[in-house]
């Protein structure tokens, strides 16, 4: 009597509740890397917006390198966050750290992870609109985006 409820309730409903589970399509997961002057942009975030301005951020690894999960099929805007550290200074471009503190001050006070930070990036790509980075996914998601800064 056991083998028969068994078998003729709770094994069906079982089976439709894996059914049920199965039908959701795992998460779009894209990755990149982030490159200006031959060098991977990090540390930042960086903030994907989508057509109805849902931001999707992420965030370099050391080499420039990102994961970007839950990607929905749509048109993206992206801008560029570089944190300040300190005594790395507020100047852009590669004279950034040439007068930013005095000798050896950098040395002191950053962490070894961020001492060859590439913080240097044109102001431009702060902004959605400045910096002209978009990418189209409407018909695909892309699983590999190759970004290399300009000034």
């Amino acid at each position: 009597m056991l083998k028969k409820f068994v078998c003729q309730q709770i094994l069906p409903l079982i089976l439709l509740l894996g059914l049920i589970g199965c039908n959701e399509a795992p998460p779009e997961i894209t990755q990149g890397k982030v490159m200006y002057k031959g060098r991977g942009v990090f540390p930042a975030t960086l903030l994907f917006k989508d057509s109805q301005g849902k931001v999707l951020p992420t965030s370099t690894a050391d080499d420039g390198s990102f994961k970007l999960i839950d990607v929905k099929k749509d048109k993206y805007r992206l801008a560029i966050q570089i944190p300040k550290l300190a005594n790395l200074g507020s100047k852009r471009g590669p004279e950034a750290d040439a007068d930013a503190a005095p000798e050896g001050a950098r040395e002191a006070t950053v962490p070894a992870k961020f001492k060859d930070a590439n913080v240097g990036i044109p102001a431009k790509y702060e902004d959605f609109d400045s910096s002209k980075l978009e990418f189209d996914f409407t018909s695909e998601i892309s699983q590999d985006i190759q970004i290399t800064l300009e000034d």
